[in-house]
């Protein structure tokens, strides 16, 4: 039986920010939407028979339970992503996440210890 702090530490570690940290080649992120829309690719893992099937969203209606709950994110992207190059060449990120005014705003850096308030 593990004890309190041993669970404590494995949530915790299933939240480190890092761990989800990868680089996605652009060649692999869509650049135009699918026309028609519903032709987009869809990857299904199947609990059934634990394979993983490549199919498209117009397949969707038929993959799920009839008594299923489907919430949809139309939830518009900004561009909202600010690469950077410092003066010794490494590279970094500012994303904005919200603004309060025209003169401050929450943001996410990448490296963190490069940006100072």
């Amino acid at each position: 039986m593990t004890s309190l702090y041993q669970r404590l530490c494995y949530k915790k570690r299933m939240l480190n920010l890092a761990d989800y940290d990868y680089i996605l080649p652009s060649r692999l992120i869509a650049q135009q939407p699918a026309e028609p829309a519903d032709s987009c690719k869809l990857l299904v893992y199947d609990k059934k028979t634990k394979q993983i099937v490549n199919t498209t969203f117009n397949q969707f209606p038929e993959l799920i339970d009839p008594n299923t709950l489907v919430v949809f994110n139309t939830s518009k992207v900004l561009k909202a992503r600010l690469p950077l190059t410092f003066d010794d060449k490494t590279q970094g990120e500012v994303f904005y996440v919200h603004s309060y005014d025209e003169y401050s705003f929450d943001a996410l850096v990448r490296p963190g210890k490069k940006f100072r308030t």
